[in-house]
């Protein structure tokens, strides 16, 4: 074994080896700085999302609120109109 390591072109190889072995480790090291990066986009992109559904969601709870209160507001008017054609009913009719 240690004839392998005395000659010249075994410890050439063995270099070699050692460089690509170095280039594989820092190959792994920049992908998974690349798939945290990505991670970190998909999940800015998945809070903004998130942000305009909230957004969103709060204007149409005020536009219910003020569909609600139109709502309400036609109610009553009505219930005024039918109160006030009974009593002209009473008035045409006699009570």
């Amino acid at each position: 074994m240690k004839a392998f390591f005395r000659r010249k072109e075994n410890c050439l190889f063995l270099g070699i080896i050692a460089a690509l072995l170095a280039f594989i480790s820092w190959q792994e090291s920049q992908i998974a700085d690349l798939q945290e990066r990505m991670m970190n986009i998909e999940s800015s992109k998945y809070d903004d999302q998130l942000t305009n559904l909230y957004w969103k969601g709060g204007l149409v709870d005020d536009t219910l609120e003020e569909y609600g209160k139109d709502i309400h507001h036609l109610q009553k008017k009505s219930s005024e109109q039918e109160w006030r054609l009974m009593q002209l009913e009473w008035d045409v009719y006699g009570k």
